[in-house]
This record gives structure tokens, C-alpha cells and sequence, in this order.
């Protein structure tokens, strides 16, 4: 009976992934219809309503019966939404990475102390060396704004490299899970303790911060972060087979 029963059970297995694959398509071309209708509603609408054949006009390289319309969608609503798509992009193949390198779904940028790393590295700049320059404080202009981002992304790739090098040597997902945790939850008690010992100025400008926007994004700024963007999905793809 144990034999019928295996027998039946490969037989089925695959037919059951044959019916995955076949919805896979299906289901890749219902979300990416999905993400073009949201791009193009996001638009569209607004504290000013334009219609659909001019967005699809401006977007085709032509020009709007209306100037404003040509600035609202060229200068304001299509940086804003191009970054939404490429940051949601760049987080979704981040945490799936991190999920498929530790083996543990619950893997992500939080879990492991990564994203407190980056406010911890936004909040020394912003709190304790933001008297040094004015602009890298309110993170005003091109200087501030990478001065920001790098604060970021030392911090973010810092408590990342302890990660990693802890789990080097603890071999249990579970224990460099809870390192993590650990970790997110030191960072953030020192930032705390760095708002409560801050000026008003700059702490206003680091809760700025974290808030974020995808409203100040300028078209001058967009190549930069679609390339630096790219490579990262590029490098993402290379490194898929090793860590599958």
C-alpha cells in the first residue's frame, strides 16, 4: 500500500509543478499590469486631476494642451513615482537575498538591526556633526543629500558586516536572528539617547528624515539612483544560483 501510495505521489508531483509554472506567467503579467495601471493612476491623480490622454501624450515625448499639466507630470509626478518603483524594487530583491542567504523567512532589513544601522549613521551626522556644514545638517542641496545617503548606507553596511561576520562563526540561523534583533535594538537605544541630548534644529531635521518622501526627488537625481539601482538587481541576478 506504501509503494501505491509513493508511486501515485510522484506521479502527481509533477503535474503539480507543471500547474506552478503555468500560473507563474500568469501571475508575473497580472502584477506587472497591476504596477503600470498604479504608475499610471499615480499620474493622474492628484491635488490637480489631468486626464489620461495627456499623460500617455507627455509620457510619449509629446506636449500637454496645458503648461502646468507638462510641469506637474515631467518635474513632480513622474521623478516621484520612478523612484517608488525603483525603491520598491530595490527592497523586494533585498529582502528576498537576505532571506534566501540566512535560510529563514522572517529575514529582513528590521529583523536584523540593519535599517536601525542606517538611522544610527543619519543621526550622527544630523545630530552631532550637523554644526559642521548647514546644508549636510537640513540636507539641502546635492552636498547634503549624498552626505546623507552615504551617512546611511555606512551605518546600514556596518551592523551588516557584524552580521555577517557573527555568523561566520554561529552557524545557527535561529541565534543570528536574535543577534539582530539585539543589534537593531542597541542602535536605537543610541539614537535615542542622541535626540534627547540634541538641539531642537537638529532633531527636527532628523525626524524629517525619517519620515521620507518620495516628493523631493529631482529629475537630475533619478539617474543616479535608477544606476546605482540596476547594478544592484544585475549583481542580485549573478548571485541568485550561488545562494539558491
Amino acid at each position: 500500500m506504501s509503494r501505491t501510495w509513493s508511486r501515485s505521489t510522484s506521479q502527481r508531483q509533477p503535474l503539480v509543478l507543471s500547474l506552478r509554472l503555468g500560473r507563474s506567467p500568469v501571475l508575473f503579467g497580472g502584477l506587472t499590469l497591476g504596477l503600470i495601471a498604479i504608475f499610471v493612476i499615480s499620474l493622474m491623480l492628484g491635488s490637480v486631476n489631468i486626464p489620461l490622454d495627456e499623460i500617455v501624450r507627455v509620457l510619449l515625448g509629446g506636449e500637454a494642451s496645458r503648461e502646468a499639466w507638462q510641469n506637474i507630470i515631467l518635474k513632480f509626478r513622474l521623478p516621484k513615482a520612478l523612484t517608488a518603483v525603483f525603491a520598491g524594487a530595490a527592497l523586494g530583491v533585498g529582502g528576498l537575498l537576505m532571506q534566501t542567504f540566512f535560510r529563514n523567512p522572517l529575514a529582513d532589513p528590521f529583523v536584523l538591526g540593519i535599517s536601525s544601522g542606517a538611522s544610527l549613521g543619519v543621526a550622527i551626522v544630523v545630530l552631532i556633526a550637523g554644526g559642521a556644514g548647514g546644508a549636510l545638517l537640513a540636507g539641502f542641496g546635492a552636498i547634503g543629500d549624498l552626505g546623507l545617503t552615504l551617512a546611511a548606507a555606512i551605518g546600514a553596511g556596518t551592523v551588516m558586516l557584524l552580521v555577517l561576520l557573527a555568523a561566520r562563526w554561529l552557524r545557527n540561523p535561529l541565534t543570528i536572528l536574535i543577534l539582530g534583533l539585539m543589534s537593531g535594538y542597541l542602535t536605537g537605544a543610541i539614537v535615542s539617547l542622541l535626540m534627547f541630548f540634541s538641539v531642537r534644529e537638529r532633531l527636527q531635521a532628523y525626524i524629517n528624515w525619517t519620515f521620507g518622501s518620495f516628493g523631493g526627488v529631482t529629475i537630475a537625481q533619478l539617474p543616479i539612483l535608477v544606476g546605482v539601482i540596476l547594478i544592484g538587481l544585475i549583481m542580485a541576478i549573478g548571485l541568485a544560483k550561488a545562494l539558491n
